[in-house]
């Protein structure tokens, strides 16, 4: 496989995904370091790895030297460029061995350290059997032991360039179409070209590789150049399912259908290599150390290609990625019902613990910390094992195998709260000494709010006068508010005028009022929305008055510390 040549840059921003996983991602890598080049090369990208892990690649020197590059496969470097080497470009390694590559206009073989000049012509990929896509002394075609079959361009565009060919001689790449002005994703396949075309709503794309099955992958690209990783199967073109508003690419499918690249979203740091099979992504850049990775190329045993940045990395980092285990995966979800939760009524967890990898997850151990205080716990129930403690709950389970579960069930009673709402959290960890090749989808946290079983009322003084005249009037405006969650029946403000105060007015926005020394008000079954009452009153002497109204309600109100205010008021 050939990386194109507008391949992003290493500035790559993602995001992991996790999710149930393919038996076939549930492994456990040995990553190699492969050599780096030395003389000051900064970027090398190892972009094309055959059937036996030995891999070829590129080294960029500033924007001045490109050199074509092979590892063997205990990743030994060897530098394959004739002459100066000032600009080269590697398209592939053959299952043989042998790395093709151009320069100056020429296009090479290198096999075991002997080099054949293979004519005038610019390859671009190179399949297991070593036969050649690409442009060959002007011809675009298939260069297969130096005959070349030509392939057709676009009626209504330009040649094409070749970025992958399998063993069957399918061909995939772009080429430009005057129609759409637009490059376009297509496989050339027995003499003909198709069109792979779009994803919806984007403009161009570029195919990356193909397996022997047929099964295509590249991106697909938007009008504003977003990019989305795309998988081309029996003439149905399909998004590799990342997350809405992120970017993403693929490189590499081997012929087990598994797929490799990159992705990212806008706004974070670092982006990430994957791994992708049956709509399930994995991240593989806690495997290689680094969080700014790309994955390039995979071949049949599960072998991967990729690079890396990192602080620390003087250059962009080649890996080469081995699967030499099985490995236990445990996700764990949690969820709690109902929400928001209510003082004195039933609120129910459940944990569900999923071995979903490919080997036993044994001495499975689920731990689950309920908030400290708060709460009573009416019953704990577990499908699988015994389950101990009260806000600490410790779950021995025992042999997960793959693909089973276990669920937890445990429920508590929310004890009352000093106000309308109090605020609580919930985590889960899972654990097993099996290795685990996904840990980050072991542990899962809730944060939720419980709700007082009474009503909140509360009144305060809204613009009442602080001062005044003698046998002027003082106004009081009361504010009632009633936090919930519940109606404050029979809700009463009540003001009982000082003696040196006599009522001129009262008026309410809900209820009724009474009195004219003790002003009882009526408000009913008061639900949230602020009530205003006014009083208006004459003062009758000079000095300090103060006057106080208290509300209240035949509804339970846990907290009274808010339900009397005050104003005070001189009067001169």
């Amino acid at each position: 496989m050939k990386i194109p040549r507008d391949i992003p840059s290493m500035a790559f921003i993602a995001v992991l995904l996790s999710g149930m996983a393919a038996p076939a991602l549930a492994m456990i890598y040995k990553v190699d370091t492969l050599e780096p080049v030395s003389g000051g090369f900064e970027f090398t990208t190892p972009t094309d790895i055959n059937a036996s892990g030995a891999v070829a690649g590129h080294s960029n020197y500033g924007e001045d030297f490109t050199w074509s590059v092979y590892w063997n496969a205990g990743g030994k470097l060897t530098d394959l460029t004739p002459g100066d080497g000032r600009v080269s470009t590697t398209a592939g390694i053959s299952d043989a061995g042998v790395v093709v590559y151009a320069e100056s206009g020429r296009f090479y073989s290198w096999n075991a350290g002997t080099v054949t000049d293979l004519g005038s012509g610019n390859p671009g990929a190179v399949n297991g059997k070593g036969q050649i896509a690409g442009t060959f002394s002007g011809i675009f075609g298939v260069w297969t032991n130096g005959v070349v079959t030509p392939l057709p361009v676009p009626s209504s565009g330009a040649a094409g360039n070749a970025s992958d060919i399998n063993n069957n001689a399918d061909v995939v790449g772009s080429a430009y179409y005057t129609d759409t002005k637009s490059y376009r994703a297509v496989i050339w396949r027995n003499g003909t070209i198709q069109q792979i075309g779009v994803l919806p709503g984007d403009v161009s794309s570029v195919a990356n590789a193909i397996n022997d099955a047929g099964q295509v992958v590249g991106y697909s690209v938007s009008s504003t150049g977003k990019w989305r990783a795309f998988l081309w199967e029996n003439g149905v073109l399909r998004d590799l399912g990342f997350p809405a508003g992120s970017q993403s690419y693929a490189y590499g499918i081997n012929n087990a259908g598994q797929i490799v690249g990159g992705f990212f979203i806008p706004n974070t740091p670092y982006g990430r290599a994957f791994i992708w099979q049956s709509d399930v992504i994995r991240d593989l850049s806690p495997e290689l150390g680094a969080g700014n990775c790309s994955a390039y190329d995979i071949n049949d045993a599960g072998q991967m290609t990729a690079a890396c940045t990192r602080a620390d990395y003087t250059y962009l980092r080649p890996f080469r990625l081995t699967p030499v285990a099985m490995a236990g995966d445990l996700s764990v979800t949690l969820t709690a019902t109902p929400l928001p939760a209510t003082v004195g009524l039933p609120l129910v967890y459940k944990v569900n613990v999923t071995n979903i990898g490919n080997m036993t997850a044994t001495n499975t151990t689920l731990v689950h910390t309920l908030p400290a205080s708060g709460f009573t716990m009416v019953s704990l129930v577990s499908s699988k094992g015994i389950c101990n403690g009260v806000s600490v709950v410790t779950c021995t389970m025992g042999n997960l195998v793959g693909g089973e579960s276990a669920i937890v069930t445990i429920t508590v009673i929310p004890l009352a709260i000093n106000a309308s709402t109090a605020y609580y959290e919930s985590d889960v960890v899972a654990m097993t000494t099996t290795p685990d090749i996904n840990p980050e989808n072991n542990s899962a946290k809730i944060k939720f709010s419980v709700f007082a079983n009474n009503a909140a009322l509360s009144v305060h003084s809204l613009n009442s006068q602080t001062s005044a005249i003698r046998d002027g009037n003082i106004t009081y405006i009361w504010e009632v508010s009633n936090g919930g969650p519940l109606a404050a029946s029979n809700a009463t403000l009540m003001d009982t005028l000082p003696s040196s105060l006599s009522l001129v007015s009262v008026t309410s926005t809900a209820g009724t009022c009474t009195g004219t020394v003790t002003i009882t008000c009526n408000l009913g079954a008061y639900r949230f929305g602020p009530v205003k009452v006014t009083i208006v009153a004459k003062a009758k002497v000079r000095g300090t008055i103060t006057n106080r109204a208290t509300v209240t309600s035949t509804t339970p109100d846990t907290y009274l510390g808010d339900n009397t205010a005050t104003v005070v008021t001189r009067v001169k």
